[in-house]
């Protein structure tokens, strides 16, 4: 699979992982987050940044590229 087919991928399963959770309001201003809350806690702040939606694609990212690798 190449680099173009990974990012399409990548983006459906963080399309498909937001679309099971619960819905919060999106947030497009500054990211008042602060250290503790971030996109691995549970206890997060209840709105959808940008920056979480990039950090959730990247990782899955990094899990098919890390499959790819392994089968290679």
């Amino acid at each position: 699979m190449d680099r173009n087919n990974l990012y399409i991928v990548a983006s459906n399963l963080t399309a498909a992982f937001y679309s099971g959770q619960i819905r919060r309001e999106p947030f497009l201003g500054e990211d008042k987050r602060t250290t503790i809350y971030s996109p691995d806690e549970e206890n997060r702040v209840p709105t959808v940044s940008l920056k979480e939606v990039y950090t959730v694609c990247k990782r899955f990212l990094k899990m098919l590229e890390a499959e790819k690798s392994r089968k290679t």
